[in-house]
């Protein structure tokens, strides 16, 4: 087919793999290029390219493709942390709650609904009420010119009301 001009990203990267297996360097370098001009973005293929590169002495074109290899397959699981810190949350686990979105937030430290979940975790968690007032003003910081106006507002009213307590247990504490 490839002969008639057509071709694909899957033939090319098949006859790529036989020329790498017949030792035809050359011929697999030249499939595997062809292949990334179907699907540029294939992990796989640059990192056969990388590999078929360094086999041939030609390290700069190694080097390249190796590293965008690993940079289309640098897999993030924010997501996963996320939905597994709201597991916890739902079971009434705040520790474990807590260590997963830390975890999505390391991942990703621009989601903001983790951050002002951490919040609430962290509120219901920790007996300290400066610390629980810190996670929330840390939420606030960053997203307080961009983020949800909504949880914005919650976030500030815990905040004021954490304040409050803090005050009152103050004026507990002088009295007796």
């Amino acid at each position: 087919m490839v002969s008639l001009g057509e071709g694909s990203e899957f033939i090319h990267s098949k006859l790529g793999t036989s020329y790498f297996n017949l030792d035809e360097y050359e011929k697999a370098i030249d499939h595997f290029n062809a292949a990334l001009d179907f699907e540029d973005k294939n992990p796989t293929t640059h990192y056969n390219l990388g590999k078929l590169y360094a086999l041939t002495g030609e390290y700069e074109n190694a080097e390249g493709h190796l590293l965008q290899s690993i940079l289309l397959k640098a897999v993030t699981l924010d997501g996963e942390f996320t939905s597994l810190g709201l597991t916890y949350k739902q079971m009434g686990k705040p520790k474990e709650a807590l260590l997963y979105f830390n975890k999505a937030l390391k991942e990703n430290p621009e989601n903001e609904r983790v951050m002002f979940e951490r919040a609430v975790v962290a509120d219901s968690y920790y007996e300290d009420l400066q610390t629980r007032m810190n996670y929330y003003l840390a939420y606030l910081e960053k997203f307080e010119d961009v983020g949800n106006p909504d949880l914005l507002l919650l976030a500030e009213r815990r905040v004021k009301d954490i304040r409050v307590e803090i005050h009152m247990n103050a004026s507990d504490g002088r009295t007796e």
